[in-house]
């Protein structure tokens, strides 16, 4: 379990109705391993203000010095004091520094995301949680990606190996891209992104998205493509009423946007 920098607070009632607390020794090789099977186990963390840091609970726990198997956890994560991240898988595995937390991880997010990744890997030496594959959902905001990360030092989650998803409570707009970084709810999208909306194409630097939010906001290099024509901007933003292009504007209009579709006029 990570416990660097941190003091730890284990209260366990043992099955057998004895309290015992558990202090991992300096010289192990010393005293025997006991497997300790425990109910009710509440583990705390603190950071070095001493704010609570992540709390662990479990219905069931097997405990051997540095290596336990825990059923039915529940983690905690904060900053500052603040809870920032929340996760529940059925087992939550330890050994050293790391901890794996599997079977029917859901994450939810102070920020209002709803995160379900295939397991969740929990590393001290690293400070963060990652994934593998994981799905982001939100009111407004549906993500498949890849290498999933969360920073235990600055409270943010990000995405590093690729995504794919929709924006709109209609699902109107698709995203593809490379990376993706979320900080006080704010999405922030970038590298080989690709947007479609119906008929419209874009491409771009970067998307800013806050979810709820009416619009979705396109800059660095946009190149847009449409029924009508062409567009290149510095910045775009998408709303449900249309678009606006500001910065270095260069629209190209067909003809037929000026005829109505029609095949005669001048």
């Amino acid at each position: 379990m990570p416990r660097t920098r941190i003091l730890v607070l284990c209260a366990v009632v043992l099955i057998s109705g004895a309290i015992w607390l558990l202090l991992r020794s300096s010289s192990p090789e010393e005293l025997p391993v006991a497997t300790t099977e425990t109910t009710g186990l509440l583990l705390n963390g603190y950071d070095n203000e001493g704010r609570p840091a992540w709390t662990v609970q479990a219905q069931v726990g097997s405990i051997a010095d540095d290596i336990g198997t825990l059923s039915d956890a529940r983690l905690l994560f904060f900053k500052e004091g603040r809870e920032t991240l929340r996760a529940h898988g059925a087992t939550l595995t330890y050994s050293g520094q790391e901890a794996v937390l599997a079977g029917n991880v859901e994450v939810t997010s102070s920020n209002g995301y709803r995160l379900i990744p295939d397991e969740l890997v929990w590393s001290e030496s690293t400070h963060d949680l990652v994934a593998n594959r994981v799905s982001i959902n939100s009111e407004t905001i549906s993500v498949e990606a890849q290498g999933f990360r969360y920073d235990l030092d600055d409270g943010h989650w990000s995405l590093e190996e690729g995504f794919a998803a929709t924006i709109g409570r209609d699902s109107s707009l698709e995203v593809t891209g490379r990376t993706a970084r979320e900080e006080a709810g704010l999405l922030t999208l970038s590298g080989e992104l690709s947007l479609k909306q119906e008929n419209e194409t874009y491409s771009c630097g970067e998307i800013t998205y806050v979810p709820g939010s009416e619009g979705v906001y396109l800059s660095g290099g946009v190149e847009g493509t449409f029924s009508a024509g062409t567009l290149s901007a510095r910045e775009v933003t998408l709303t449900s009423a249309g678009s606006t292009a500001t910065g270095a504007v260069h629209l190209v209009l067909e003809g037929p946007f000026f005829r109505g579709g029609g095949a005669g006029g001048a």
